[in-house]
This record gives C-alpha cells, sequence and structure tokens, in this order.
C-alpha cells in the first residue's frame, strides 16, 4: 500500500528544494564559480530533490504494480506505464538519476559550470511538475 504520509512529506521537501533552485537559476558563472558556496549548495540541493523523485518513484512502484526496475531512470519511466506520470514527462526527466549518480559517485570530476544548464532545463522544471503529477494521481486514485 501507498504510505500517502511519505510521499506528501517528500514532496513538500522537494517543493522546498526547487524553491531554492529557482532562487539560484539567476546566478551568472562568474559568481558560481567564485564562491563555493553557491556551487555547493546548487548541488546539494540538485543532488537531494532527485533523489526525493527516486525514492517516490521507487515507492509508488514497489507498493502499486508487479514491475521491478532495472535501475533509477527505469523506475521513472515505468511511472507512465502505470499511468502515474505522462510518458512524454517520464522520458523527459530520465535522465535525472544519473545526473544524481554524477554528483554523488564522480564529485572528483565534475566540472563546475555542469549544474548551470540543468538551470535552463527540464530538470528543475521537471522536479515542480513531479510534485503536480504526483498529487493528482494521488487524488485520481484515492478517489
Amino acid at each position: 500500500m501507498v504510505d500517502v504520509s511519505m510521499i506528501l512529506e517528500r514532496l513538500k521537501r522537494l517543493a522546498e528544494y526547487v524553491e531554492f533552485l529557482e532562487r539560484h537559476k539567476k546566478v551568472i558563472y562568474e559568481e558560481f564559480v567564485a564562491d563555493k558556496s553557491i556551487e555547493y549548495s546548487v548541488e546539494r540541493a540538485l543532488q537531494i530533490a532527485i533523489q526525493i523523485v527516486i525514492d517516490i518513484a521507487a515507492h509508488i512502484l514497489s507498493t502499486t504494480s508487479n514491475l521491478t526496475a532495472n535501475d533509477y531512470a527505469d523506475a521513472i519511466v515505468k511511472l507512465a506505464k502505470i499511468d502515474v506520470i505522462p510518458a512524454e514527462f517520464a522520458e523527459r526527466i530520465k535522465g535525472m538519476p544519473k545526473f544524481r549518480n554524477v554528483l554523488v559517485h564522480e564529485y572528483v570530476s565534475i566540472d563546475t559550470y555542469f549544474p548551470l544548464p540543468l538551470f535552463e532545463g527540464s530538470h528543475i522544471q521537471g522536479d515542480c511538475s513531479m510534485i503536480f503529477q504526483i498529487c493528482f494521481w494521488m487524488g485520481r486514485s484515492s478517489g
């Protein structure tokens, strides 16, 4: 059974991280590389926001279907297969776990500029949309 309170708690945290990242998306490159506190806080916020998406996807998949995911990206794609999120949305955000793995496991090789394109792309918007998609699904599945 889906743990609704766990999902809602994580969605609330996800919203906080998305709001933080939105505030920092206008930081110019020179400021970003000059201030390690900005760099580190943005990287950490991205890591946690993506982990929340992964945790929610894995929980919903394991509690509502007999599908198993091959990896974190597959968990997101399979949410579309069980009609939790639209397929095109899943395709757009399925790369998020790979980026999270870079932040967690390959941090030595991260270029300082690497996270900046995410501000202009779908990742932050994807996190925000994920909140709405999951809430809509929970409302649909409970009624």
